[in-house]
């Protein structure tokens, strides 16, 4: 039987892509261009956030050296209304996009 050996950051690291990793929340959504998936929202946003967009999410960042894209997941519209339905996202090359919201339809069960 092999011994059980404790996994530390940087092991973990080396044995998943850094895409995987969850990342630290932070204040400005313009400067959060690291591939990862991040949480924000709430208080900590300070800039950058998606005008009428529900204060918090998952940020998805996909950093291709010059192209980089965001897309932000809200777990509410800002009425609460309804559920797991806002996606917004937007890209950086030489300077940030404004938010697009994608419309979609619920589907039922």
């Amino acid at each position: 039987m092999s011994e059980a050996k404790i996994l530390d950051t940087s092991t973990v690291k080396a044995l998943l892509p850094d895409a995987l990793l969850f990342r630290v929340e932070k204040s400005d959504m313009d400067t959060i261009t690291q591939t990862g998936v991040y949480y924000v929202g709430g208080e900590t946003v300070q800039s950058g956030w998606p005008a009428g967009a529900y204060p918090y999410g998952v940020l998805a960042v996909f950093n291709a050296v010059n192209f980089i894209a965001q897309i932000l997941f809200t777990h509410h519209d800002v009425s609460w209304s309804n559920p797991g339905s806002a996606i917004y996202f937007r890209i950086h090359f030489n300077s940030w996009t404004q938010w697009s919201k994608v419309n979609a339809t619920v589907l039922s069960t």
